[in-house]
């Protein structure tokens, strides 16, 4: 689970240092076109949350973080392809995408952090998870800064993938 937490975080903790830069050199963006970049992902969590609790208590916490996660993994594939397209409204909907997988991932996540460990030891584990949270987005940041200064952005963004779809296969390895 804390694996899982970790490669989930580098994808988002990524967005923090490449994101503007993309936007401005890529689409030519102001920085008001910046802040909607990142805000449409929370669009993208609001309206996923509600269908992402209902299908957790339906189908279980690791679909989710299964779906969750190759739905990002789409999604930072995305962010590759809006650049080739050099229309902003393109990246403006795979941040939407990207908020609807971060959803059910962060949901999902957070969930099983909570249920998985017995009352005695549920706030440990908790504070495990939050420190998992910050270590994937320190590695994120870092690794995507690096990439990007010495690649550019599409490498940045398969680098992203590749986290998303670690997270799929850690997903895929835990119990329900």
């Amino acid at each position: 689970l804390f694996m899982a937490t970790a490669g989930y975080f580098s994808v988002a903790g990524l967005s923090f240092p490449v994101l503007p830069r993309l936007v401005e050199r890529e689409f030519d963006g102001s920085k008001a076109d910046i802040g909607l970049a990142f805000g449409l992902l929370a669009v993208g969590m609001l309206f996923a949350r509600p269908l992402a609790g209902v299908m957790s208590d339906r189908y279980g916490r690791r679909p989710l973080m299964i779906v969750g996660s190759l739905i990002v993994a789409v999604a930072q594939i995305g962010h590759i392809f809006a650049a080739e397209t050099g229309h902003l409204w393109v990246l403006f909907v795979v941040r939407v995408l990207t908020g609807a997988g971060s959803s059910a991932m962060y949901l999902a996540l957070a969930t099983t952090a909570t249920e998985l460990p017995s009352a005695e030891h549920r706030d440990r584990v908790f504070a495990a998870f939050s420190t998992m949270v910050l270590v994937g987005f320190a590695i994120g940041q870092t690794s995507g800064e690096w990439v990007m200064q010495e690649w550019g952005f599409q490498p940045t963004y398969l680098m992203a993938t590749g986290f998303a779809l670690l997270t799929t296969m850690v997903s895929i390895a835990l119990p329900e």
